[in-house]
């Protein structure tokens, strides 16, 4: 009786670690799961994964802005992989950069923008609805990577005189 008694003692203790170990791993996934908001070096970004991140807002009044390839908060580093929902709407920089892991521009990312000119990135397969409205980009080159032109995407950009088109565009709005 001792014995059986023994066992199932052990068993409940066994039990107990593997629920605790189940519990643990759940909050720990959940953790990773969550989104987190941050400053660095003059942009705002919002992390979209345990690995990647995209600009979120301008928290400078520089007018050259440079956006990294990677991006490091709290010993975590970061791919820059897009720009967010108005980004840099209304914002007054008049030179941007974007590095090359860039693949998606989000609505109204360059809306009413200052910047005459923009290199997109060769691996960019989304542009958002509106994305470069009212900019003043006079000249882009849409890389043969873009699958998707949003609605409006340079709805009233009266400055712009072409656009160049590197592959075939699969859904334009």
């Amino acid at each position: 009786m001792k014995s059986i008694l023994n066992n199932s003692v052990a068993l409940l203790m066994l039990m107990k670690k593997a629920l605790l170990m189940i519990v643990s791993l759940g909050s720990s996934i959940a953790m990773s799961a969550q989104t987190i908001n941050f400053e660095k070096d003059g942009l705002k970004f919002q992390t979209i994964s345990a690995s990647t991140a995209r600009v979120t807002g301008v928290a400078t009044s520089d007018l050259y802005v440079d956006i990294p390839a990677k991006v490091e908060h709290e010993g975590v580093s970061y791919t820059v992989n897009s720009i967010g929902e108005e980004a840099f709407y209304y914002s007054k920089i008049t030179n941007l950069t974007m590095p090359e892991t860039v693949d998606s521009i989000y609505r109204r990312a360059f809306g009413t923008t200052q910047f005459t000119e923009i290199k997109l990135p060769s691996k960019l397969v989304y542009i958002g609805d509106y994305a470069f409205n009212s900019s003043s980009i006079e000249n882009i080159d849409i890389p043969a990577s873009v699958q998707y032109i949003g609605n409006s995407a340079f709805f009233t950009a009266r400055k712009l005189k072409t656009v160049k088109f590197e592959g075939d565009v699969k859904d334009y709005q």
